[in-house]
């Protein structure tokens, strides 16, 4: 019983720090080469979570926590827009098996934002596919820039 606790916790605190484990990875990854871009669409990717959260107006499912009550605007989900960014953001450039890593860090990621009640899934999926529709935007004006 202990075990499945702590395993439990091992991966909400896994998954609240999905976006930062994917960017470490996806540097390692041979993402380093092109940081400086990256790095400025993560960012744009960030900002127009924000501008989407104050646009929609979506609240968050109500969560009461030791810390008191969740507040602010939950569509779409920043942390399964950005852990999908990443995710997708040089997908073709990355090897396999480090691919197949960073998208298990980003399930338990999506998973953790809706067990936790921080979002909806439909919270989730929207934040997924933004951040997929902004790395495949950002990829296709960086080939472009290239040329």
């Amino acid at each position: 019983m202990e075990v499945a606790v702590e395993m439990k916790n091992i991966m909400l605190r896994v998954g609240e720090n999905g976006g930062r484990i994917l960017y470490v990875l996806s540097l390692l990854g041979g993402q380093y080469k092109d940081i400086v871009w990256f790095t400025l669409f993560a960012i744009f990717n960030m900002t127009v979570n924000t501008i989407l959260k104050v646009i929609i107006a979506q609240p968050r499912p109500r969560v009461v926590t030791e810390y008191g009550e969740w507040q602010g605007y939950g569509m779409p989900s920043g942390h399964s827009q950005f852990v999908a960014f990443i995710l997708f953001y040089g997908l073709k450039k990355r090897p396999l098996w480090l691919t197949g890593v960073m998208s298990g860090f980003a399930m338990i990621t999506w998973w953790q934002r809706i067990i936790t009640r921080k979002h909806s899934i439909l919270q989730v999926v929207v934040g997924i596919l933004i951040g997929a529709i902004l790395a495949h935007i950002a990829m296709s004006m960086r080939r472009a820039l290239r040329k």
